[in-house]
């Protein structure tokens, strides 16, 4: 039972870690005001429209569409993962489902980034993700043949992608 109570602490605590990878990456690439301008327009927060694969490499996509449409795919679930921490240690078969419904939608948001240096990133956060989600439910399966040391490599693989997803946005 000890051992069931460990895996879920663990479970949580990495949901937890990924939950703030993913804060790092919904938010918005800034662009530093330019100091030669007298006069500077005020920024806006006007949503980008998301575009299609086949209009993004007819014009080229920008780093910031690009950034956008992949930020889009993933908003609404992290926030959604997000409100519901609370629930993972007493549910986490629905940590599991919501994992699931994030990755899904970080692999569709990938699909449709056509700039190389954010599908690049955007395609290694959405591989070491799905592999931490493999890993969980092999935990979940079986708690009492946990290897929680490379679940915790998978999540901090998931860490550090993400977090490059967002140091490419940011540039």
């Amino acid at each position: 039972m000890k051992t069931a109570q460990r895996t879920t602490l663990t479970l949580v605590t990495a949901a937890a870690a990924v939950m703030l990878a993913l804060t790092g990456c919904s938010a918005p690439a800034t662009t530093p005001a330019s100091s030669t301008s007298a006069t500077t327009a005020p920024v806006t927060s006007a949503p980008t429209p998301t575009p299609t694969p086949t209009a993004a490499a007819e014009t080229g996509q920008t780093k910031a569409e690009a950034c956008s449409a992949l930020t889009a795919s993933i908003s609404s679930i992290a926030s959604e993962m997000s409100s519901s921490l609370s629930e993972l240690q007493s549910d986490p078969k629905k940590a599991m489902a919501k994992l699931d419904e994030l990755s899904d939608s970080l692999h569709d948001g990938v699909k449709e980034v056509t700039n190389a240096d954010v599908h690049a990133a955007g395609e290694k956060a959405d591989k070491s993700l799905a592999k931490m989600i493999s890993s969980a439910k092999k935990i979940i399966k079986n708690p009492a043949g946990a290897d929680t040391s490379a679940y915790m490599k998978t999540v901090t693989a998931v860490q550090e992608d993400f977090t490059a997803v967002g140091t490419t946005c940011s540039n």
